[in-house]
């Protein structure tokens, strides 16, 4: 349903509600499955999305197993940036299918929504699908392209490890964030989140709460001769400064060349090809 569509519906049905209502009942937020496939088609891309309500305690786990597609691959968790998953997804998505995933999921978040319900909902949904994960699938890796990887380095402490499986790791990284927030204004005196996470992505952010027991994160930074997001403001403030992320979370340079969205595929192409724990264990 496109947006103008969905407008007039609710014009009809009474005044029309604000843009996150607007959001959620076109169902652009929340967890979706993602169907596995080799083609990275834009006009199909769609098609490969099934909402399912994560939550602290649905569905059933025997929904969840439905989306299993094997059970010994690796499951990817992806959480997009400030703009929705654009074209850079499609072939990103493509890619991790190579890897043949047990199962794909896609995290989905509008920017005027309040930044503690994103991170909320976002923890709480992963931490039922590791309820839900049966013992002998593969490693949960956490995939967040830009102002998404503020969501998951916030939403990195919401998660619990159940104790049905206490030895299991979650790995997450961060690709192109800008985790220091794109502006210098300051936080409001309570350092409460902002009305919308817009505006929290809009300050001076100086720091993240430790990730949760079994949470490992990682940044991958982008250059700002390749990568706009990431060049400082007129009064010097930047983006993705070293000395802002998780607690004990590496800051690793990806190569210098690679601009924003760019990054996001040759970190999928790392994924695929297991390069990508020597991000979290070294050479």
């Amino acid at each position: 349903m496109t947006m103008a569509l969905l407008l007039l519906i609710l014009a009809a049905c009474g005044p029309i509600r604000g843009p996150l209502d607007v959001a959620q009942m076109a169902g652009w937020t929340g967890w979706f499955h993602v169907a596995s496939g080799q083609a990275a088609n834009p006009d199909t891309y769609g098609e490969r999305f099934t909402p399912v309500d994560l939550g602290v305690t649905t569905p059933t786990c025997e929904r969840v197993l439905r989306a299993q597609e094997s059970h010994h691959g690796p499951v990817y968790v992806l959480v997009h940036g400030l703009q929705g998953d654009g074209s850079e997804w499609v072939q990103a998505i493509s890619t991790l299918t190579r890897a043949e995933p047990s199962s794909l999921w896609m995290y989905r978040w509008v920017p005027y929504d309040e930044r503690d319900a994103i991170v909320e909902s976002f923890g709480a949904g992963l931490t039922r699908l590791l309820q839900c994960l049966p013992a002998q699938a593969g490693p949960v890796v956490v995939l967040a392209h830009s102002a998404g990887g503020i969501v998951v380095a916030t939403g990195a402490s919401r998660v619990a490890i159940p104790a049905t499986r206490p030895h299991a790791q979650v790995y997450a990284l961060t690709v192109a964030a800008p985790l220091a927030g794109t502006l210098a204004r300051r936080r409001n005196r309570e350092g409460r989140a902002e009305a919308r996470f817009m505006l929290d992505l809009g300050t001076m952010i100086d720091g993240y709460p430790p990730a949760a027991r079994g949470v490992r994160v990682a940044h991958l930074r982008t250059s700002p001769s390749a990568d706009p997001v990431m060049q400082p403001s007129a009064d010097g403030h930047v983006p993705n400064h070293p000395a802002v992320g998780v607690p004990g979370a590496p800051q690793l340079d990806l190569p210098a060349q690679l601009g924003h969205d760019e990054s996001l595929q040759f970190v999928a192409e790392r994924l695929v090809d297991g390069a990508w724990v020597d991000w979290f264990y070294g050479p």
